[in-house]
């Protein structure tokens, strides 16, 4: 595993930790965005050394707001050391790729990153893309797919070969940015309607190497990445867009299960699930507690993985 992704799940695992802490009762306090309100980390016993696909299916239990910044993230993990993750969005953004032109507003798609490479010609879309730094160099496909209320199946698979210079025997760091100048592997993400068996390209992504080696450790979270939370007693924000009072936060029921690499089940090592975690910078100059806004049951006889957030919304079914 390489020091970003390292330090990543160091931060996540030490914040939750201490977040998991707080008191049942509500504080008076706020929680800044992004949100996890769930990060569940599987770990496999060993890395899979000739990575052909990965697949996880995703049921989603109950109808989720439009107007609501909610990102189911099931596959955050490392190929060849270069970190990625996928999932679907409510709400994204990206650059439509037939225009040109920068779009603010992409309604529940799917999307696929990875990091250390800036180049366009590392991605192959038909709906939208990013090549930016704001969270670090990377690149990423989205594109529409009108998920709602269902069941969905995830799957990231090898879809092309790339000559050019071999990377072995080569320093993993100089294989970053190094479209153009060493081979690469085409990845390609798609996304399922089980129930209409619609399959939706989401894009691909080139990655270094011909063989691919996928790491032994995936994080999937659960986020809401765009309203500050208000845990005040009262709703203190009822006029500003940018809050939301902790007891309005929709309920969601999300079941993952089917966990499938290069086509076979799998048994993993471990399996454990933090809640609360923020990574805003501000976080940690509000002291107050705040209450765990979510739920989580795994059973490791079918991999399945039940998950609640919004549980403290009195109206949720």
């Amino acid at each position: 595993m390489n020091t970003r992704t390292t330090c990543i799940l160091t931060i996540l695992l030490i914040s939750s930790c201490k977040i998991l802490q707080a008191q049942s009762k509500p504080a008076d306090s706020i929680i800044l965005p992004p949100l996890h309100y769930t990060n569940t980390f599987y770990q496999l016993k060993e890395d899979v050394e000739n990575f052909q696909s990965i697949s996880i299916d995703i049921e989603v239990k109950n109808y989720i707001p439009k107007n609501y910044y909610f990102y189911i993230a099931p596959l955050n993990l490392e190929f060849n050391e270069i970190p990625i993750y996928s999932g679907l969005q409510t709400k994204g953004d990206g650059i439509d790729f037939k225009t040109n032109q920068q779009e603010n507003s992409i309604p529940f798609n799917g999307i696929f990153s990875r990091w250390n490479e800036r180049n366009k010609n590392a991605l192959k879309t038909t709906g939208y893309y990013i090549s930016s730094d704001t969270e670090g160099d990377f690149i990423s496909v989205r594109n529409p797919i009108g998920w709602n209320k269902g069941n969905y199946r995830i799957t990231i698979k090898k879809d092309g070969y790339v000559p050019g210079t071999s990377i072995q025997n080569v320093d993993i760091d100089k294989t970053y940015f190094s479209w153009g100048k060493y081979e690469h592997t085409w990845l390609t993400m798609t996304v399922e309607d089980l129930k209409s068996h619609t399959i939706t390209t989401i894009g691909s992504l080139a990655f270094p190497g011909k063989k691919i080696r996928m790491n032994k450790n995936i994080l999937s979270f659960l986020e809401q990445y765009r309203y500050t939370i208000d845990f005040a007693e009262k709703p203190r924000f009822k006029e500003d867009s940018d809050y939301l009072y902790y007891k309005d936060i929709p309920y969601i029921k999300i079941i993952q299960k089917n966990i499938l690499i290069n086509g076979n089940p799998v048994t993993f090592e471990k399996v454990k699930t933090l809640h609360n975690n923020t990574v805003h910078s501000e976080q940690e100059t509000i002291k107050k507690t705040f209450p765990i806004l979510s739920t989580d049951q795994f059973t490791a006889k079918n991999n399945e993985l039940i998950l609640e957030t919004g549980i403290l919304n009195p109206n949720k079914k």
